[in-house]
């Protein structure tokens, strides 16, 4: 069996041995006989019996040892009967040979020793029990029949003074009480753990007893009964110093320490093995040390059976290695206890009724160092402090369980502060539930703790039980609260993995005022993980709430189902009300039950705040939250700067404006819910964002409406969703917005920076206003448009394939110093009046898909147009048809366009000649118009040397023999001849009736890709033959082209073996495709309609690119 003996701690005031051997040079003093009084000297204990009834004597026992024999003089060895007498043993030394004790103790309280006389003084006993001749008598019983004690104390006023005992003889020892406390296995008549039936008959043996004469009669107590400098050595199983029956007890400047034992030595037992379980129905801890002996200073009472016994002073005592420290449960009256410690027990501190400690302290080596076993000790005062060592692993760390009603405790630290881990708790209103825990507890977690005041400076954390009710009190580590009512001081906490209920207004404690800076240290707390929820109705203020995490249900850190009405509250809209909600990462706040809200005051802090659940979170204070919110369900309800970077509101959520509340200059709004910008009864709001994107709705139910600003100079927004409402958009940072949804919202749209592109359609609004930045788009704006000076109008979008066209409903106004930025496959469409000045910015892309001779539109304007370019900028294209091509801008009634020009071709002749030298010369220094016939090729305003360089750059470039465009209006296509189908690319004309072919041989046949089809039906073809001549000089629509003078050679690449009705079959099969890039009629061919020998040769003159493709679109060269 392991025995371990506990080190004296360092704390110890004055030490037990020390106050022996101090007490020693007070034994004369104390021993000096009185007036009246007769000293004798005695040298045997039969002696001594002679003695034990003397009244008004001083009894000295002579130097030397002296072994105690078994003949009994009542139910002890030695009872000390009389009155006013004084025994000194200072010199002697009692011994008692255990072996002695069998036989004693079965029926009456035994005692090797009894002081129960009146005003006796025993000094300097030194009394020790020893197993004597093990190895020869190993045998012998060395332990009474049932129970006994080295001394009983009983009277009036008597005293031990500087005792030192040594007890020994009890069986089993070592096992503390596992195995139960006394009642034999006969006994044993209730399952494992009821009752706490002993497994083993225990034979205690206890140091010193206190008690009456007569055992429960109260009016015969002990009295008056002092012990002073008493070192009690615990060898047995039994308590140290115990009252069952005494009253206005004194114990001062004393110590009992017992014997620690592994735990391991109770599972090993054969018994253990037998039940698998403790007398306590628990299993036992492994590798635990447990103490050999019970309590080191006990009072015994339960106001029935046994009367309580009342008054204790407790001074300069230490309890080491015991069960428990100091158990005065049963104590009454007035119970002192100061400067007492308590080290390496299983508990340090057990009150009673009214007990007050002070000054004291102890260790959680081996238990808690304060326990309140039951909830009706009461009215107590207790100072502890907290010392030593890291509590052994296995145990239960916690450092106290403070239950019971209107107690005030104080618990201080001088340990460092991370030598215990961070869940060893202080506990009120819960039960300490260790091996010993009984069965038949049905509440085996908590117990009552009402009007109870916990001042925990510790460092560690107080965990407030669901009794805890009107719970007082400060902890320096913070607060868990699972009672009711409670208004302690401090932080509170929820802990990972828990939730907390917040049942009224005082679920966190006392609130605190940032006035006074207590605002923060009467804050709460939740960890990841863990819950806070507010049940419906309840309403918390001036409380700061730090939250992390989704909670412990993934419902929201913060969570309540809340109630249709404003009632469940974290804080309001109130001034006074200090409430605040910080972030400490990442965290979300919940409303369970749809309808149902939550309202929360100012939110700040770092991290995304998610709402979740499907009620409204409804936040009433501007906050200065430090990153995103997303509204992952449900409804959100928002005052002024609430959103502050990006904001997420996900399909069938919404958030509702009633303030400010977007104010993130470069956030991105992720809307596929519904916003609304301003949800007041009245007033308009205005938000600040960086970009929207998403498919959701942008909205104002409020008819004052607001004003939406982007801001955005990074990141490019993308919203397809709708607006409505009376809502004004100003784009005013660097970055691009584009709206492709339906948009019918009120207000004006102003651009003052970066570019907005409206590819959706709005109808309804205001003006358009472009102070600044670029308008843009393909889409449809029913209101007018300003480009004011700096401002930039480009129809279509950047990097868009094919044509592309911005619809104005209204009048268009462009003013001096504004641009008007179109890439020619691009137009803009006026339904009103177009008014026009400043810049026109060209530019082109995909040249093949242009000719010399094509016209493209710029601007149609159904109403008038007014005004001119002042300069035109993108005029040269490059190389087309191959020649140094531009752009010749020109202006009509009604629209703008731009002619394929050869630069410096001024007449639109298709070379460059004299003539163009002429136009050039004749205008030179014109800066009236920015006109390509005066020969301002390169728009700028200023006919000057340049432009006399493009002319004679260019000269002498002529347009060669040009592709002809097989192509016609559908209508003609079932009743023209083939002369009916040629198209003039040098003007862009459609030749319904074969005219202006200007001369032109055609020489060549080529397929181009196009997946629009219309059928059109058959064509007659009146020509026979493989060549169509055309005269040259009939080039007038009126006088029509004869068939037969011109020529199409279709021979060149189709194969020489065509046959007329292969040609005829290849237009039948045609299908008609509507208008190229050039706006001219067109229609398609199937390469296989040719036979195969002349589609094989047709392909490879087209080369290697086109072989791939199926359809193709039909030009003739």
């Amino acid at each position: 069996m392991t025995r371990i003996i506990h080190p004296t701690s360092q704390r110890r005031v004055f030490g037990p041995h020390l106050f022996w051997l101090l007490g020693l040079w007070l034994v004369g003093l104390l021993s000096a006989p009185a007036f009246g009084q007769t000293n004798v000297t005695v040298t045997s204990i039969a002696e001594l019996r002679t003695y034990a009834d003397a009244d008004n004597h001083v009894v000295t026992v002579a130097a030397g040892d002296y072994w105690i024999d078994g003949s009994l003089t009542g139910p002890a060895f030695i009872s000390l009967t009389g009155s006013n007498t004084v025994y000194d043993f200072s010199a002697a030394q009692l011994k008692l040979d255990t072996r002695e004790l069998a036989g004693y103790g079965g029926v009456t309280n035994f005692s090797v020793m009894n002081i129960e006389g009146s005003n006796l003084k025993v000094n300097g006993l030194k009394l020790t029990g020893l197993d004597v001749d093990v190895d020869t008598d190993p045998d012998a019983r060395r332990y009474s029949n049932r129970s006994a004690n080295y001394l009983r104390i009983s009277g009036t006023n008597n005293e031990l003074n500087n005792a030192h005992i040594v007890t020994a003889g009890s069986n089993p020892y070592g096992y503390g009480d596992a195995f139960g406390k006394g009642a034999p296995p006969a006994g044993r008549d209730l399952p494992p753990g009821e009752g706490g039936v002993a497994f083993i008959g225990h034979n205690k043996t206890s140091g010193v007893l206190i008690n009456g004469s007569d055992g429960g009669n109260a009016s015969g107590f002990a009295s008056g009964i002092k012990i002073n400098g008493l070192d009690l050595d615990m060898n047995t199983f039994g308590h140290g110093v115990f009252v069952q029956g005494g009253n206005n007890i004194e114990i001062r400047n004393s110590s009992v320490t017992g014997q620690l034992f592994s735990s391991n030595d109770v599972i090993n037992n054969p018994v253990y093995q037998e039940y698998g379980v403790n007398v306590y129905g628990q299993e036992m801890f492994p590798d635990i040390l447990i103490s050999g002996s019970e309590d080191g200073i006990r009072y015994y009472g339960d106001g029935t059976n046994l009367a309580w016994s009342e008054g204790l002073v407790i001074e300069n005592v230490e309890v080491t290695n015991m069960r428990e420290g100091f158990s005065l449960i049963a104590a009454r009256g007035e119970v002192t206890v100061n400067n007492a410690s308590a080290y390496g027990n299983e508990t340090g501190f057990e009150p009673g009724l009214g007990t007050v400690i002070t000054n004291s302290r102890g260790d959680v080596t081996n238990g808690p160092l304060l326990y309140y076993r039951q909830g009706y000790v009461d009215d107590t005062n207790i100072e502890i402090e907290l010392v030593g060592d890291v509590p052994q692993v296995g145990r239960t760390w916690d450092v106290a369980y403070i239950n019971g009603t209107n107690n005030v405790v104080t618990l201080t630290s001088d340990i460092d502060p991370d030598l215990l881990p961070a869940d060893a708790y202080v506990r009120v209103g819960q039960r300490f539930n260790d091996w010993r825990h009984d069965l038949r507890d049905l509440d085996n977690t908590s117990l009552p703790a009402d009007g109870v005041v916990v001042n925990n400076l510790t460092g560690q954390i107080t965990v407030l039980g669901t009794n805890g009710d009107d719970v007082g009190g400060f902890s320096s580590a913070g607060t868990v609260n699972g009672g009711d009512g409670n208004h302690y001081d401090g932080v509170t906490l929820v802990l990972s993995g828990t939730r907390m209920t917040a049942k009224d207004a005082q679920a966190m404690g006392n609130n605190g005022s940032a006035d006074d800076g207590t605002l923060d240290s009467n804050g709460s707390i939740v960890f990841d993980g863990a819950t806070l929820e507010l049940n419906p109705g309840v309403s918390i203020q001036d409380e700061k709430l730090t939250i992390t995490g989704d909670g412990v249900d993934g419902k929201g850190a913060l969570y309540s189902d809340g109630l249709t009405s404003t009632g469940t509250r974290f804080g309001s809209s109130n001034r006074s009300d200090e409430s605040t909600i910080a972030l400490n990462g990442d965290a979300s706040i919940g409303v369970g039950i749809a309808s149902n809200q939550m309202l929360v005051g100012r939110i700040q802090g770092t991290g995304n705040l998610t709402k979740l659940g499907a009620g409204i979170l409804s936040m009433e204070k501007s906050s200065t939250l430090d990153g995103n919110l997303i509204i992952a369900e449900g409804d959100v309800v928002a005052r002024g700067g609430v959103v502050n970077h990006d904001l997420t509101v996900m399909a069938g959520t919404s958030i509702k404006g009633i303030g400010n509340m977007l104010n993130t200059p470069e956030g991105l709004i992720q809307l596929d819910g519904t916003l609304d910008l301003n949800g007041r009864s009245s007033g308009t709001l205005s938000g600040t964002i960086g970009r929207l994107s998403g498919s959701g709705q942008f909205t104002s139910s409020n008819t004052d409406g607001g004003t939406l600003n982007f801001a955005g100079d990074t990141g490019n927004g993308l919203y397809s969703g709708s607006i409505d409402g009376k809502i004004s958009l100003v784009k005013s940072g660097d970055n691009t917005q584009s709206l492709s949804g339906t948009m019918t919202h009120t207000g004006a749209t102003t651009v003052n920076a970066g570019t907005l592109l409206i590819n959706g359609t709005h109808t309804g609004g205001g003006d358009y206003t472009v102070n600044g930045g670029t308008l843009g788009g393909n889409g449809s704006i029913a209101s007018h448009v300003v480009l004011t000076t700096g401002g930039r109008l480009s129809p279509g979008n950047a990097n868009t394939f094919g044509s592309q066209q911005l619809t104005i409903g209204g009048d268009y106004s462009q003013a001096d110093g504004a641009a008007l930025a179109l890439d020619i496959k691009d137009s803009l469409s006026v339904g009103g009046t177009t008014s026009l000045a400043g810049e026109l910015e060209l530019s082109s892309n995909n040249l093949s898909q242009y000719q010399i001779g094509n016209n493209v539109t710029l601007v149609n304007s159904t109403g008038a147009m007014n005004g001119k370019f002042n300069s035109i900028s993108g005029v040269s294209m490059g190389t087309v048809n191959g020649l140094n091509a531009g752009l010749a801008v020109q202006y009509g009634a009604n629209d703008v366009t731009a002619r394929v020009s050869i630069m410096g071709d001024a007449d639109f002749s298709d070379s460059v000649g004299n003539a163009d030298i002429g136009a050039v010369f004749g205008s030179y220094q014109s800066t009236t118009d920015a006109d390509w016939t005066i020969g301002d090729f390169d728009g700028d305003l200023d006919v000057d040397n340049a432009d006399i360089g493009v002319v004679f750059g260019n000269f002498g470039a002529t347009l060669p023999p040009q592709n002809a465009l097989i192509s016609s209006a559908a209508a003609s296509l079932l009743s023209s001849d083939l002369a009916d189908l040629i198209y003039n690319p040098r003007t862009g004309a459609v030749m319904l009736d074969g005219s202006e072919a200007d001369g032109g041989r055609i020489t060549n046949f080529v397929l181009e890709s196009d997946d629009m089809f219309i059928n059109t039906g058959a064509l007659s073809n009146p020509f026979d033959g493989f060549f169509f001549t055309a005269n040259a000089g009939e080039i007038s629509a009126s006088d029509p082209l004869a068939t037969g003078l011109a020529s199409i050679d279709f021979g060149s690449i189709l194969a020489p073996n065509l046959t007329y009705a292969e040609l005829v079959g290849l237009f039948e099969r045609s299908t008609y495709v509507g208008e190229l890039g050039t706006g001219v009629q067109s229609f398609d061919f199937v390469v296989t309609a040719v036979p195969e020998p002349s589609s094989a040769v047709l392909l490879i003159g087209l080369g290697s690119p086109l072989i791939l493709r199926r359809r193709r679109k039909a030009f003739l060269f």
